[in-house]
């Protein structure tokens, strides 16, 4: 057993090694970083921090994250396993199941090592490092089982078992036949077992190893799952390309064929004339770099076009079975057939004429057939075939397509099901794809019959078809209608981004009610139509025809080729407004959907040029909002009628304001309120725009108006605003803080920086340093040297002016410390009212620990540190305290406007961003004894000061603004003159005790 624990460090270091050398090229600080052995903890911490840090600003860079994880694993820190679980969740990988197995047997989690060895064993073939099979022997002992099980791709099973084992009583089943092992061919060579597997294993469903009165971890194999190969092609201009893996053991080169798509019927005829193309993916590395970090192993493939010798323009590239890869079959010279198609249109646009009868429409209720293929994900399909026979009116019939499912559930589901005249089940005797699929059911409508694509994972809700149908015949040119969705692209809702959560039936039924009653006949029109429930007129397929299985494969993108080329015909597709559909996505292939998305998405470009781009300016200007919007009204209106509202209106940028903010916004709760936090923001068309949000449990993304009086008066009137907080003019427009101030409606205005009568908001020099509040004249140069930091160019006496007019008429006007208000009156005679925005406990037992001299001083730093904020007297801290050798280091827990100047004083460590619950451990990983807030500007209030306080450390603070008169009425800190030199500024961060603490000047504790 303690043989894993000496091949463990050598594995983690080899794959340590692995990543970090290539991200040294990357990353400037890691290249002086090297470690010999795993004896070299100094320097694993070394990598640890700093890769801590980076992880910060990169956290999406999976290298960064296995490096964490093998450190920290080194180290003897429990939480390598949170590194690697979260690589092992993006893109599973064998190397990263193997890391996760030694984090559990290196902190002795038996019982969690050994569910993760069984899942192992279940889904991958054993990796080929002696670490695995120390690993497996160690786990299997520690929980008292006598030996694993693992399955190749070779067809050999092998058992080890690591007692004396009689082989009479071992046997396997395979599928319901039962083989003794004495009937099979195998070898014994010490523990292990090496069966020879029948020849038609790969045919069978399951495999499963039996040995009465023995227990053996990982003894039950899905043959399916384990044979599985995902795999994408597509066409460039010169080179058929793409990838294919085994899951089971990804790096392992995949033979494939390259085939010529006939269109004929008779294809086994020609396939004789064409010997298929055989290719194999390039091999992979174990130890290779997109392994480790947490990216999908994806061992490519290439083959030149112009080595393709076949006539056809269409090719499959499949594996040794003959599955098509996805993406296949395709067009390898799409551009080509464009030419022809040309000719064609050509042909169509000057016939030979002749008379031609004018077609009649058909009166009535127009018949419909709804078309359902089905692949995989059994609750979704059940919910949607459940929804749509409860929903489904006289007029309408349905065609389910099971396209060769491999779900069992699903097909016992669908057998289930009685076929009558209004539904009907299709078999597919192997898997088409989506627009194959819907192909061959848009075949089996009657004349004159509308149809409706509809996706397996959506659910629909009363009066759906005849609202569908009531859009798509309001006009006679309308060929398609799309109902909105919650993951639907451009006809998602509440987000338009589809970034909703999948709805229950109810909450699908309350929307579709609200959609019917608020639907007044509004037909929006859309670029394209969506195939997850697409509503076709019959004379628009007849015109256009179906959907072209030949180029798009499994699908993505064939209906909106299908909605282009009727587009060109003259028809229109619309977005019906009077019912909702849910939609849960990608049930049935999520592995390859990016790449068949963007394959496809080249194919609509090439054939249809400049799609993209009408699309894009489709969505700039957002003709859905107005819908989104009058929902998001109606929904609110529903759920808290006439509540009374508050506005609290704020910034477009970060900051305490947001805080304050979201703490008024509670406190406005407590007195029956609803409050909406109006922020101020630009549309990607550049429009200027308020946005509105708040607290509630229900969401409502779409109150959003133009910068504009009306547009405000309107939404205020049905939220039912009673009142309005100003906490920032900046973004809004001064402008329109001073019109909305004039409405009628009552307001107060809360004072978070000096933006009301300086154009630089902190009354800061370019050093970042107190400006000193000169003459209105040299306000007016400053602006005129340095511009405008709040986005008002108005003249000095007109922004002061126009600020003086806004708080005079406010009911209150709020600064937050004695020292913001003092300033406030030096320019506005209105009266201000000092409320600190927090209420903390007594902090005098908050002091500075008396420490030995000799020891080294940790002192931290707290917040985005920039100029204002002290980094450039930081900086020259660190200079001055790495030239004299003091026993001073600065922990920045944040980062500075330049992080990397303050890493070359060698003085300095940073963390990069935190959230606020970080704050203690980073305080008790660092053992940082102190603060020092370094700001050189008259902060109005500092929750950084709070921050600290609550985790009780004392802080070093200039004398200037409100955290020095915070600490001159609470305690808690150390004042120090702010234009103090660095030599004297040293000796009382070293030793703060040392000198005079401020004590509170009353009992007050804010």
């Amino acid at each position: 057993m303690n043989e894993s624990m000496q091949i463990l460090p050598q594995f983690v270091l080899r794959v340590l090694r692995s990543v970090l050398y290539p991200l040294k090229s990357d990353f400037p600080l890691l290249r002086e970083l090297s470690f010999e052995s795993e004896k070299d903890t100094d320097s694993f911490r070394a990598i640890l921090y700093h890769c801590e840090y980076l992880q910060r600003s990169h956290p999406s860079d999976g290298r960064i994250t296995m490096v964490i994880g093998c450190t920290r694993l080194l180290l003897n820190i429990p939480t390598a396993s949170e590194a690697l679980e979260l690589l092992n969740t993006r893109a599973p990988s064998r190397v990263c199941a193997t890391l996760l197995l030694c984090v559990r047997a290196h902190f002795q989690n038996w019982s969690l090592a050994k569910d993760e060895l069984a899942g192992y064993l279940s889904q991958y073939v054993p990796l080929p490092h002696p670490v695995f099979s120390s690993l497996a022997k160690t786990i299997t002992c520690h929980n008292r089982y006598e030996g694993w099980v693992s399955l190749s791709l070779t067809g050999k099973l092998v058992l080890t078992d690591y007692t004396s084992l009689s082989t009479k009583n071992v046997s396997l089943i395979i599928d319901k036949e039962t083989f003794s092992l004495a009937s099979l061919v195998y070898v014994r060579e010490g523990p292990e077992i090496r069966i020879t597997l029948p020849e038609n294993w790969k045919t069978a469903r399951s495999i499963t190893l039996e040995s009465p009165d023995r227990k053996y971890i990982g003894t039950v194999f899905n043959i399916d799952n384990f044979l599985k190969i995902d795999g994408f092609v597509e066409a460039t201009e010169t080179y058929l390309k793409g990838w294919a893996r085994y899951r089971s053991e990804p790096e392992r080169p995949v033979k494939l064929h390259i085939t010529a798509q006939s269109p004929q019927k008779h294809t086994s005829d020609r396939s004789a004339l064409y010997r298929p193309i055989k290719i194999t993916t390039c091999p992979t590395k174990l130890f290779d770099i997109k392994n480790l970090s947490g990216e999908a192993c994806l061992p490519p493939f290439s083959y030149p076009l112009n080595n393709i010798s076949f006539s056809e323009k269409s090719l499959s590239v499949t594996t040794e079975t003959g599955v098509p890869l996805y993406g296949s079959p395709l067009h390898y010279n799409i551009l080509a057939e464009q030419a022809v198609l040309y000719a064609h249109a050509s042909r169509e646009t000057f016939p030979a004429l002749y008379k031609k009868r004018a077609h009649s429409s058909q009166s009535g209720i127009r018949k419909v057939v709804v078309i359902i293929p089905v692949y995989n994900g059994f609750e979704t399909t059940r919910l949607c075939l459940k929804q749509v026979l409860r929903h489904n009116p006289d007029n309408a019939r349905v065609i389910v397509i099971n396209d060769a499912s491999p779900n069992e559930d699903i097909v016992h589901f669908l057998n289930s099901l009685p076929e009558n005249e209004y539904f009907s089940i299709l078999h597919n005797e192997r898997n088409l794809g989506f627009p194959a699929s819907v192909n061959k059911g848009m075949r089996q409508r009657e004349a004159g019959e509308d149809v409706i694509l509809l996706n397996s994972d959506t659910i629909v809700s009363e009066h759906w078809i005849s609202q569908l149908q009531k859009a798509v015949y309001s006009k006679e040119n309308i060929g398609t209608a799309t109902p909105l969705s919650n993951n639907a692209t451009i006809f998602s809702y509440p987000d338009k981004d589809g970034k909703n959560p999948f709805p229950t039936i109810e909450e699908c039924e309350e929307l579709n009610r609200i959609m019917m009653q608020s639907w007044q006949g509004e037909l929006p029109e859309v670029p394209t139509a969506h195939g997850f429930c697409m509503y076709i007129k019959s004379e628009c397929l007849e015109s256009v025809g179906l959907f072209r299985e030949d180029i798009f494969a499994q699908g993505y993108g064939e209906e909106n080729d299908f909605s282009r080329r009727a587009t060109a015909l003259g028809w229109r597709h619309v977005a019906c407004l009077g019912t909702y559909v849910g939609h849960s996505e990608s049930q049935s292939f999520s592995h390859v959907k990016t790449d068949l998305i963007s394959r496809n998405l080249g194919i609509m470009n090439d054939v249809h040029k400049g799609y993209g781009q009408i699309v894009r300016n489709w969505q700039l200007n957002d003709p859905l909002l107005f819908c989104r919007r009058r929902l998001d009204l109606t929904r609110f209106r529903k759920h808290y009628g006439f509540q009374k509202s508050v506005f609290l209106i704020a910034h477009d940028r970060e900051g305490g304001i947001l805080r304050h903010i979201g703490h008024r916004s509670i406190d406005y709760v407590k007195y029956g309120y609803i409050s909406f936090t109006l922020k101020p923001d630009r549309l990607e068309n550049g429009k200027k725009i308020w946005h509105l949000d708040s607290v509630l449990q229900q969401h409502f993304p779409n109150l959003i108006i133009p910068q504009s009086l009306s547009a405000f008066r309107h939404l205020a009137e049905h939220l039912n605003c009673q009142k309005i907080e100003i906490h920032s003019y900046i973004g809004n427009g001064l402008e329109n803080i001073l019109h909305l101030s004039q409405i009628g409606l009552p307001y107060d205005v809360y004072i978070h920086d000096y933006s009301w009568f300086c154009p630089q908001i902190t009354l800061t020099q370019d050093s970042g340093t107190y400006c000193g509040e000169p003459s209105e004249t040299a306000c007016q140069s400053c602006l005129k040297e340095r511009g405008s930091k709040t986005g008002e160019y108005s003249a000095i006496p007109v922004l002061r002016q126009k600020s003086a007019a806004i708080l005079k008429h406010a009911e209150q006007v709020i600064a937050p410390s004695q020292d913001t208000a003092q300033r406030l009156r030096r320019y506005f005679s209105t009266p201000i009212n000092v409320i600190p925005w927090e209420i903390l406990p007594d902090l005098r037992e908050i002091t500075f620990p008396a420490l030995p001299a000799s020891r080294k001083r940790i002192i931290g730093i707290l917040g985005a540190i920039s100029t204002e904020k002290g980094f450039y007297q930081i900086l020259a801290l660190a200079r001055f305290i790495a030239q004299n050798a003091f026993p001073i280091e600065f922990v920045l827990i944040g980062y500075s406007c330049n992080d990397n100047a303050l890493l070359e004083t060698g003085v300095v460590k940073i963390t990069g961003k935190y959230k606020e619950f970080e704050i203690k451990c980073f305080i008790e990983k660092f053992r940082i004894d102190w603060f020092f807030l370094p700001s050189i500007w008259p902060e109005t209030w500092s929750y950084v000061l709070t921050q600290l306080w609550m985790v009780e450390k004392p802080v070093i603070v200039y004398d200037i603004g409100a955290p020095a008169e915070r600490i001159r009425q609470a305690g808690g800190g150390l004042i120090v003159p702010l234009h103090m030199p660095y030599s004297r500024l040293v000796w009382i961060l070293h030793d703060p005790v040392k000198f005079q603490p401020v004590r509170p000047e009353n009992n007050s504790s804010r």
